[in-house]
């Protein structure tokens, strides 16, 4: 089961145990609605706190292939274009079209010649 699963699962547990004291105490709670109305309160923190996470992306774009023959001699594979767009144009554009706008690119091989507004960069000089 994944965190988030096993988060939900511990609380329903806790909701249950809580119960099982106040009906000692108040016979009259609708069980029912009240672990609604706790599952509800508890579904709707966490959906407030999904759109709060800071999402990173790192492309890694150092390397040289030397499959593709002469088509990256002058260029990284990250800038080859490919129906106008180059490749990691299209790659930030879907990141930041999921709303990751902190992108990291890691460059090595021909890397003055990627230059990326609104990216950080690492340098691998060992590509």
């Amino acid at each position: 089961m994944r965190s988030r699963e096993m988060t939900l699962v511990s609380k329903t547990i806790k909701i249950n145990l809580e119960h099982e004291k106040w009906l000692e105490f108040h016979p009259e709670i609708n069980f029912s609605e009240w672990v609604r109305k706790k599952m509800d309160d508890s579904i709707e923190r966490e959906r407030s706190n999904i759109g709060k996470r800071k999402i990173k992306a790192i492309i890694v774009a150092a390397g040289h292939d030397k499959r593709l023959g002469s088509l990256n001699d002058n260029l990284p594979k990250c800038m080859l274009d490919v129906k106008g767009k180059t490749i990691i144009e299209r790659q930030i554009e879907n990141l930041r079209g999921c709303g990751i706008d902190d992108i990291i690119i890691v460059k090595g091989y021909k890397q003055e010649i990627i230059n990326i507004s609104n990216a950080k960069y690492y340098i691998n000089p060992g590509f």
